[in-house]
């Protein structure tokens, strides 16, 4: 996610996350439907950088170095 990519999973592999599907991440539950997803992305390359933006965005909040700030010695 950092690296502006498209992660896919299902809803097990993201939770505890808030995220949304189709926003910064996809979510498919089916395994079955994997190759089927990742061609969808690969046909729409505005949706693969929009989807991988949002990605890096969402994830620059769940950075250590942010979520330990207050316990680490500086």
């Amino acid at each position: 996610m950092n690296f502006s990519k498209v992660i896919l999973g299902t809803k097990i592999a993201f939770r505890g996350y808030n995220i949304e599907d189709s926003l910064n991440c996809v979510i498919e539950d089916d395994l079955k439907s994997y190759p089927d997803s990742i061609e969808r992305l690969l046909n729409n390359n505005k949706d693969l950088i929009r989807i991988g933006n949002n990605a890096q965005k969402f994830i620059k909040n769940y950075d250590y170095r942010l979520l330990y700030k207050n316990y680490l010695l500086n």
